[in-house]
């Protein structure tokens, strides 16, 4: 009796290790329990109750479940780590190169220079007073402010900005601060900043080598609450002499920031390249058939590369694209100033007219007002408070 209770029990132990097993339980599952009784039979398990049969298939199925789900637990766990890497990877190569590593006031000065100068040309502002208050206010681009939102001159929301925005804490608790799409955005909203409210106009008549002036004039204005905000800012210029880059405006020789000068090979004049479109500046005696014919493009062509219709004239000085233009600009708006059309400020900025009046929602006859806000690589949100000179008093209140 010892003897047959012992053999059973090793054939039992044999049965949930062995091939056998596995072959049998398959047929288990194939037959169904129903026919469990011939299954045991073909496998030679008659000796062993069904009971028991029933248990062993039951932990051999929870055993395999476990396999497959820690399986697929590791295989997940694997493929969430890859992408976490991949998504971390991508973050620190898509951020700006401000946000991937500190800058040096040095490696401050040297990125954002040519920004500016643009500023200086379109805007009438110093280089040196744009830099110096850019250095000042985002601490060489390291600040939180800097980092998050593209703000590197602190200029909070106000009620004339539609854009988006950033909260921290500053003298109140949650302070709403500009958000920008590009360091250049932030660049031209303090140049448009500073011109449109009645506070800063006197100015705009200060000398642009005159950098003292500006600065003393920027704290007489209230544009911070430092009492040492001037003494600050000289510091800044002098120590690094940002006021090297005022004097790109002395230069009498049409120069544009970031522009390339590229001459025919007959030489016959000088030909520019700014937002990557090639143009010339007219003189006494062109006409589009002078020019069409010098630079072999045909006349229909080179008028509609600037937006001119029959009947339209040259302008000595005037900006004359010899490839289509573009549609996005480098500046992301432009302050109209008085008596321009659209036409002169797409050929300013080397961007398509449709692509200008696409973006403001204009006609194409429409006259721009002095002071008036147009975007230049992006469209117009709708039912934004209209920016224009007329909003001014509007302005100074807040």
């Amino acid at each position: 009796m010892f003897e047959d209770t012992k053999y059973r029990y090793w054939e039992r132990l044999r049965f949930r290790n062995s091939w056998r097993a596995k072959h049998c339980s398959q047929q288990f599952i194939n037959n169904g329990f129903i026919n469990v009784n011939k299954t045991k039979r073909n496998c030679g398990l008659s000796f062993i109750p069904n009971s028991e049969i029933n248990t062993i298939l039951l932990l051999m199925f929870f055993n395999t479940s476990i396999k497959y789900l820690i399986f697929f637990s590791l295989i997940n766990f694997g493929l969430s780590a890859r992408a976490q890497k991949f998504s971390d990877e991508d973050f620190i190569a898509g951020s700006s190169e401000e946000i991937a590593k500190p800058f040096s006031a040095r490696e401050y000065i040297e990125h954002f220079k040519e920004d500016a100068i643009k500023e200086m040309y379109l805007n009438k502002i110093p280089a040196s007073i744009v830099l110096a208050q850019a250095m000042f206010e985002s601490d060489n681009g390291n600040s939180e402010l800097a980092r998050n939102a593209k703000n590197h001159f602190g200029i909070k929301c106000k009620l004339d900005w539609c854009g988006d925005s950033y909260s921290k804490d500053d003298e109140e608790k949650n302070e709403c601060f500009r958000k920008y799409t590009s360091v250049l955005a932030s660049y031209t909203d303090h140049s448009i900043f500073l011109k449109t409210r009645p506070r800063y106009a006197f100015l705009f008549d200060i000398p642009l080598t005159d950098y003292k002036s500006w600065c003393y004039g920027l704290k007489e204005a209230g544009y911070a609450t430092d009492p040492n905000y001037a003494k600050r800012l000289i510091n800044i210029i002098e120590k690094y002499k940002l006021y090297e880059f005022d004097k790109h405006q002395l230069i009498e020789k049409p120069v544009f920031p970031g522009l390339e000068i590229k001459n025919p090979e007959l030489d016959l004049r000088t030909v520019y390249q700014y937002n990557s479109g090639r143009f010339i500046l007219t003189k006494e005696g062109d006409s589009f058939f002078k020019i069409a014919t010098e630079f072999d493009i045909e006349l229909e062509k080179l008028m509609a590369y600037n937006d001119f219709k029959k009947g339209d004239k040259i302008e000595i000085g005037q900006k004359i694209y010899l490839e289509p233009k573009k549609e996005k600009a480098k500046e992301p708006y432009h302050l109209v100033k008085k008596g321009e059309t659209l036409r002169q400020i797409s050929q300013t900025h080397g961007l398509k007219l449709s692509v200008l009046c696409k973006n403001n929602h204009l006609k194409t006859n429409y006259i721009p007002k002095p002071g008036e806000i147009l975007y230049l690589q992006e469209e117009k949100p709708f039912g934004a408070i209209p920016l224009t000179a007329e909003d001014n008093a509007f302005r100074e209140n807040f």
